[in-house]
């Protein structure tokens, strides 16, 4: 109840600020879809869970459609991927439950996933210069399966500030940077026990209900994104990405966690409807 309040909470204010911008009465309306591949690096402290820092390579695909007028910018975004944990000062361990049985290693994989709605409007406009300032809700869910012998699993779903820049050099080379800051979040962790059980729910819903309402201050999570499109033609371009997230949340015990995120993507571009 919790989470849907909230998603409904947000929606309702993205919808206001959706209905202002759709005031805007330019004809040069345009969207964008984009699928590509990413590959990263995340690392992860969780004091819950392990005391252990555990890293990350990981291999995921990302897509997201955007709609753009001269002065509002829509997106929805989604990201999937997935790769082995490691602690570098454990290595692969290998497990035998009797000697001289059969062995095993026990090597962590993290799964991972994202969905995102955001909303931009231009705040200042310098012949090929451009910045846009609104809101994003997004959804993370991360699951590992064995780190520290037990489940882990994160949920967050934050409302950030987004800021947008933009600058175009000629008819074919664009430059973006994005910057987000989350000011609320519901944060959800797997208790100390690492074990969730009611008999009512089952365990994903009583996962979801297990989180907390939090903000800046104790959660801090900046999400840093640089872009070069180049176009090919008119309605189509590819779009290299560097990406920097940094987590930082100290309840109700401290998880820290950083991704360095590279990706390459193939975009077409077509008009829409006024």
């Amino acid at each position: 109840m919790k989470i849907t309040l909230m998603l409904c909470t947000v929606m309702l204010c993205l919808g206001t600020l959706l209905a202002y911008g759709q005031q805007d009465n330019s004809v040069n309306h345009s969207a964008e879809g984009s699928f590509g591949f990413v590959r990263g690096t995340n690392k992860l402290h969780d004091l819950q869970a392990s005391p252990l820092q555990y890293f990350t390579n990981y291999n995921g695909i990302k897509g997201d459609y955007r709609r753009l007028t001269p002065k509002n910018h829509w997106y929805i975004g989604i990201e999937a991927g997935l790769g082995e944990m490691i602690a570098p000062s454990l290595g692969k361990r290998e497990f035998r439950f009797e000697e001289g049985g059969d062995s095993f290693y026990l090597v962590p994989t993290l799964y991972r996933g994202s969905v995102s709605a955001q909303y931009l409007r231009l705040i200042e406009d310098n012949d090929r210069q451009k910045s846009f300032l609104g809101a994003r809700l997004k959804n993370s869910f991360s699951y590992a399966d064995g780190l520290a012998m037990n489940i882990w699993a994160m949920n967050l779903t934050d409302v950030s500030v987004a800021y947008e820049y933009s600058r175009q050099f000629g008819n074919k080379h664009l430059f973006e940077a994005n910057v987000s800051l989350p000011v609320l979040a519901y944060a959800t962790r797997m208790p100390y026990s690492n074990v969730v059980s009611q008999p009512d729910k089952s365990q994903s819903g009583a996962f979801l209900e297990g989180g907390q309402w939090t903000w800046l201050g104790q959660y801090f999570y900046p999400d840093i994104e640089y872009a070069y499109q180049f176009s090919l033609s008119k309605k189509n371009a590819i779009r290299v990405t560097y990406r920097y997230r940094w987590l930082n949340y100290s309840q109700p015990i401290r998880i820290q966690m950083s991704d360095h995120q590279l990706g390459l993507a193939y975009v077409y571009k077509f008009k829409s409807s006024n």
